[in-house]
């Protein structure tokens, strides 16, 4: 009870709620900001709400750059969202950052949206959020609003496969980003249809969030190639493009 009350002093019920998974060190450098807001707050306090967040598992996510950078964004707790650590999802935008800028981003399995939402606020021209859930949309629709990126962005409470027909002869994307349960094969499945779809162009950048174990061996034969392979510690982003497509930095 009492690392419940020193949450809610720092960061109020509602933020406190809204955590996913990592071990809080990301969340350290907020000090001096939060600090500004609660004059009262002590490093004590701040301290022992990071210990509290390491014990139990849990992440602040939060947009890292940007014209939202530093919001913090909801997830859904007891659901099997997974929302990507903000360290992974720097890492990932450093790599694709100059594509960013005013493309057309599609994000699948979208989850509380952070990944979409990180391209809005990078400049994006517009971002399309597909997920099943029902309550993880109305996360993504609350985190679009707190963002103020609600005006550049759609979204489909939908099954993926059927999303991807109801875009057909819309949308072409310039990133299509995707981050299904693992180890399931869903991946795979939204590929073999990507390879004959129109929403993908000769220039389109896919990715993939996927366990480290996962086989892309098959996307040659789909018409891909892997641009790149990025491994972390217990997963990795596959970057994947029609064959020929240059390699990316």
């Amino acid at each position: 009870f009492q690392a419940e009350r020193i949450s809610r002093r720092i960061y109020g019920q509602e933020n406190d709620r809204a955590a996913g998974k990592t071990d809080g060190r990301e969340i350290t450098s907020d000090f001096p900001q939060i600090r500004e807001k609660r004059p009262g707050l002590t490093w004590t306090l701040f301290s022992a709400k990071i210990q509290h967040i390491r014990k139990r598992g849990e992440h602040i996510m939060r947009v890292i750059a940007g014209s939202a950078r530093s919001l913090k964004l909801k997830t859904l707790e007891g659901l099997d969202t997974r929302p990507t650590t903000d360290r992974i999802k720097e890492t990932l935008f450093n790599i694709i950052g100059p594509s960013i800028y005013d493309c057309i981003f599609l994000d699948l399995f979208s989850g509380s949206g952070g990944i979409g939402i990180e391209a809005l606020s990078r400049g994006a021209k517009e971002a399309v959020f597909v997920e099943s859930n029902p309550k993880a949309m109305r996360c993504i629709k609350e985190n679009l609003r707190f963002t103020r990126l609600e005006s550049k962005a759609a979204t489909m409470t939908a099954d993926v496969m059927n999303a991807l027909y109801r875009l057909e002869g819309e949308n072409v994307f310039d990133i299509i980003f995707m981050d299904p349960p693992y180890d399931r094969e869903l991946e795979k499945k939204v590929l073999e249809y990507l390879a004959g779809s129109d929403l993908v162009y000769d220039d389109t950048m896919i990715i993939v969030e996927a366990s480290k174990e996962t086989d892309f061996s098959y996307v040659e034969d789909l018409g891909f190639s892997v641009i790149r392979e990025k491994i972390y510690k217990t997963n990795k982003h596959m970057f994947i493009g029609r064959a020929g497509i240059e390699e990316i930095c």
